[in-house]
Formats: structure tokens, sequence, C-alpha cells
């Protein structure tokens, strides 16, 4: 699971968390990126302009628009439009130059809601992944987290990705559990010491009391705070 910082320094900054299958689709994205001559760090755009691999000045590889690959320009909103509204086209959902029942972009957001719901995702922890700013609510990252994983399996677009989270999510629960009937093992075996050594205490106490009760001393069961049946037989008190 990844942390995606929206709107950096901005007041309506938040943090919105994403699968690991987009972890992945990111970190090959960025990888090519690298490979192209990109020196990809902290403050290189998430989404860049694009490149043409083929075309050629001197030794520097060069878009069409005579940008080399290794200088990154930030893909604006419209860019970022145009290429999943082509994904959506290409992929049979959508045909060119026909009205959708669904916005190009905006329809990943209420797709997210629909499966959070699925999901059994608190509402509020919903509201808040999706940027939705609430002055009441001010969830910590691991609860977010939480609820997040409610939802996982409906989010995942890759089955392999599915069932991968399922696997480690179990993992961490059997983990969870095993620490947990190991930490009540280990505080029954505390006190199974302590009541060995307060028996065994006891027992001291009960013979030097039989002691003295055979050479004739009288015991007092108050001052020990023991009744008179706990006392051995053929003792005698005041």
């Amino acid at each position: 699971m990844g942390v995606l910082t929206v709107y950096r320094g901005e007041p309506e900054q938040y943090s919105a968390l994403v699968s690991v299958e987009a972890v992945q689709a990111v970190s090959d994205y960025l990888d090519a990126r690298r490979r192209i001559g990109e020196k990809v760090d902290g403050t290189s755009p998430l989404f860049r302009n694009r490149w043409d691999y083929q075309k050629l000045e001197g030794e520097r590889t060069v878009t069409r628009n005579s940008v080399a690959p290794d200088v990154a320009k930030r893909l604006n909103v419209e860019g970022m439009k145009r290429i999943v509204d082509r994904l959506w086209i290409r992929s049979g959902l959508k045909v060119r130059h026909k009205k959708s029942e669904w916005k190009t972009c905006h329809g990943f957001r209420k797709w997210f809601k629909t499966q959070a719901e699925r999901g059994e995702m608190q509402r509020d922890a919903t509201e808040s992944l999706l940027g939705h700013f609430m002055p009441y609510y001010k969830p910590t990252l691991e609860h977010l987290e939480e609820e997040y994983l409610k939802a996982l399996a409906f989010l995942a677009g890759d089955e392999k990705f599915n069932l991968r989270t399922q696997l480690e999510t179990k993992e961490k629960a059997h983990e969870s559990e095993w620490a947990k009937t190991r930490l009540e093992n280990l505080e029954l075996n505390a006190e199974v010491q302590r009541l060995k050594g307060q028996q065994s205490e006891t027992q001291g106490t009960l013979s030097k009391i039989l002691e003295l009760m055979q050479a004739g001393v009288k015991i007092d069961p108050a001052l020990l705070n023991l009744k008179k049946e706990d006392l051995p037989q053929g003792g005698q008190s005041t």
C-alpha cells in the first residue's frame, strides 16, 4: 500500500491511499522515465509530458516539441484527461465523439466510493480519502489504512494483486493471533509461578506454626490472619 499526497503545499492538502497494484504501476512508469535519461527525484512531477523515443537530435533524444526527455514538464489536467479518455475508447467502454454517461476522470472517484461501501468502510473515512474537508473528523493515517484494507479486495483491477493482498492480510492476522496467544501464555505462566510461590510461602508458615504448637506455644489465628480450621489439627489457640 502507498500514500499519495494530494495538493502538496496548498491549504487543501490531504493524504490518499493507493493499492499495491497502483504503487507497482507508478514504479514501472518512473523506471521507464529513468531509462530515457530523466533524473527522477522528490522534486520531479508524478506525471510528465510525453516524449518520443525515435526522434534524435545529435546524441539527444527529443520530443516533437524539442523538449529533451531528461527535462520533465508536469502534465496538466487537460493532458491527463485526454490520456484517460483515449484509454476509455481503447478499452471499448467509450465511443469516440459520443457523450458518455460518466465523466472521464471523476467516474473513478464515484467508483472508489461504491467499492468502499461494498467493503463496509466507515463513511467518514471514505469521505476523508476522497479529500472532502470535514473539520470535525481528524483520523490518523493508521486508522485510514485499517479502513482502506476493508475494501482493498474490491479495488484491485488485477486478480493477482487482489490475491496477494488477501494473503498478506491473512498472514498479518495470523501473526497478530499468534502474538496474542503467546502473550496470554506468558501471563498465564507468570500467574502459575506467582501461585506456586504463594503456596510455598504458606506451607512454610504452616510448618513453623506446627512446630510452635508441638512445642506447646499457643497461637492466636487472628494475629496470623488465619481461620481456626486452617491450623493443623490438635493445636490450641487463645
